[in-house]
């Protein structure tokens, strides 16, 4: 299965980063002090969680250009069933707990989503006016979802942080979001979008690409994203 891509920035504890929001009370994007503020308050949150203090933040353009006054936080530790390892840190300190970042089906196992994220992404108010603008939200919740998921897969494949093979990584941490084996078409319907992935690399045994169904609402923000096969 082909993991996910990010930019990453490993520090001390194992640090990296993301953000948006409308708030003419927050300080400026540039701010570092208030980052490194927001941080420390982020680290006094965590410590109540993990002693050990073993997290890392996310980065990449995507999740800068749509979240500029957030960033996103996971732990670095393993993943434990039921234990949360996603958290979203704002510039002025809070701290949103998203749980743990897994997929999530229904009772039939068709329909997949995960909730918290969802529900973050809707908290934005993200207007979706165009199918270029549909394939960049799913985009997102793979992105935010799998930022866990990423960074345990590096923690392994560099001996805990310590190694880092450029051409194994090239090959192994594509994801589909970003790599051009994938290609992801938005296609208009009553609720919002749907956007079909498609697999046009060479031939390869993969999991079968997902079809995205974006929800709405009147002011055609952003609502809720569920995953089919198809």
């Amino acid at each position: 299965m082909r993991r996910k891509r990010y930019f990453m920035a490993i520090a001390c504890a194992v640090c990296l980063s993301i953000g948006h929001t409308a708030f003419s009370a927050l300080p400026a994007d540039d701010d570092e002090k208030a980052w490194a503020d927001a941080e420390q308050q982020f680290i006094e949150y965590f410590k109540q969680l993990d002693p050990s203090l073993h997290y890392a933040e996310v980065r990449s353009n995507r999740l800068r250009n749509f979240l500029t006054d957030w960033r996103v936080m996971v732990r670095t530790d393993g993943h434990l069933v039921g234990r949360s390892n996603l958290f979203m840190l704002r510039r002025n300190g809070d701290v949103v707990d998203l749980g743990e970042a897994v997929w999530t089906g229904d009772a039939d196992g068709k329909v997949f989503q995960v909730k918290r994220v969802n529900e973050f992404v809707e908290q934005r108010a993200i207007r979706v006016k165009t199918g270029d603008e549909a394939v960049e939200i799913a985009k997102l919740i793979e992105e935010i979802a799998g930022a866990a998921d990423y960074v345990g897969f590096l923690k392994i494949n560099s001996k805990d942080f310590t190694r880092f093979d450029k051409q194994f990584l090239a090959h192994h941490a594509d994801s589909s979001s970003d790599s051009p084996d994938y290609k992801y078409t938005a296609v208009p319907v009553d609720t919002g979008w749907s956007v079909i992935v498609d697999y046009v690399g060479p031939p390869a045994s993969i999991p079968a690409p997902p079809l995205y169904e974006i929800e709405l609402n009147k002011n055609k923000e952003f609502v809720d994203l569920k995953r089919r096969t198809h």
